[in-house]
């Protein structure tokens, strides 16, 4: 339960005041790993509890998290290999599965009429109190997007077996999350956080207008307005003939273009108008909430550095305490080691 939430260090210094017992960090860290062994099974064989919530959500996102040999290769100058982010870091995909009650609202409702410049805290995305995710699921693994999706599909199946819920996966702009998607989570509704939408829309303001100006603000309210009412196309359209009417250099229009074609490319995924009349959630702070409290809390503690099956199994461990599982995920794995204990006797 320390090591979980801080150090090994420190928790090994915890258990020597406390108990007069010193163990070896060495000896914490081969225990923690230990005691993840039967993560995955529990996950898998928890009792089906079907959620009463008409929406069934997942997000998905990526957490760097540094890797002792990364770091040893960094160090000494050594090249890195393909997916060796920044020469230190291995990405995690780190999941959440919710269920939520509906929330209808219009653009209206969505964009605030009053607005902070220095924030750019444009946007509200819950009109009603109390619509907050329920019975939240929240996992992560450094063995690949296919492990993560895989383990999301069985979440899904455990609360939602029939297929009766709205099925909704809100996602970044990443191309390969929708594939993926789409291969362990047909049918499900694939909308684009509109989060990531206003960060695009605020960098093409600045093509018009000063960065932390009030035009800025209204130009970004404008166009956050048409995409919310089901009008991209025309907005991307009204964006490029508006830039050109105002002369800018053809340089920054090609600049420009990335942005637009960013939209395009995603149209499929920011039918918002009609996300927000069957009261669907287009903001994905869930997923972000996640990345903190599940990896950056303990995983990006000062100095921390770790290996591929360390990491993996304080990231399962985290995840059973952060969800709320710890006392029934221990009677699970004491009598899960005990069974394969007693297998391997009958065998000898």
């Amino acid at each position: 339960m320390f090591c979980v939430d801080i150090s090994h260090e420190k928790s090994r210094r915890n258990l020597k005041e406390i108990f007069g017992i010193d163990i070896w960090s060495g000896q914490m860290e081969s225990i923690n790993k230990s005691a993840s062994k039967s993560v995955d099974s529990f996950y898998q064989k928890r009792k089906k509890l079907e959620q009463e919530e008409p929406l069934l959500v997942v997000q998905v996102d990526g957490k760097g998290i540094v890797m002792r040999e990364n770091l040893k290769k960094a160090t000494q100058g050594q090249r890195q290999k393909k997916g060796e982010k920044n020469g230190k870091k291995k990405m995690s995909t780190v999941t959440a599965v919710y269920g939520i009650e509906q929330n209808i609202r219009s653009a209206d409702d969505i964009i605030r009429t009053e607005t902070d410049i220095k924030t750019q805290s444009l946007v509200v995305l819950d009109k009603k109190k109390g619509v907050i995710p329920q019975n939240k699921v929240v996992r992560a693994t450094l063995e690949g997007k296919d492990r993560a999706f895989q383990n999301m599909a069985k979440e899904v199946n455990l609360r939602d077996p029939e297929g009766k819920k709205d099925h909704i996966a809100l996602m970044d702009g990443e191309k390969a999350l929708a594939n993926k998607t789409e291969e362990y989570l047909p049918g499900f509704t694939i909308i684009l956080d509109l989060f990531h939408v206003m960060e695009r829309l605020w960098s093409l303001s600045y093509f018009f207008h000063k960065e932390g100006s009030d035009e800025a603000l209204r130009w970004v309210r404008k166009y956050l307005k048409m995409f919310l009412t089901g009008k991209v196309g025309y907005a991307i359209g009204g964006i490029l003939q508006s830039a050109k009417k105002k002369g800018i250099k053809p340089d920054r229009i090609e600049a420009m273009k990335k942005h637009l074609r960013y939209f395009e490319t995603k149209k499929e995924y920011m039918k918002y108008d009609e996300y927000l009349k069957k009261g669907y959630p287009i903001g994905s702070g869930v997923i972000e909430g996640t990345c903190r409290s599940l990896v950056n809390d303990r995983m990006e503690l000062s100095g921390m550095h770790w290996s591929e099956k360390g990491a993996e199994a304080m990231l399962k461990l985290r995840s059973i305490k952060i969800n709320g599982f710890w006392n029934e995920y221990w009677e699970y794995h004491i009598s899960d080691q005990k069974e394969l204990i007693y297998k391997w006797d009958s065998a000898a």
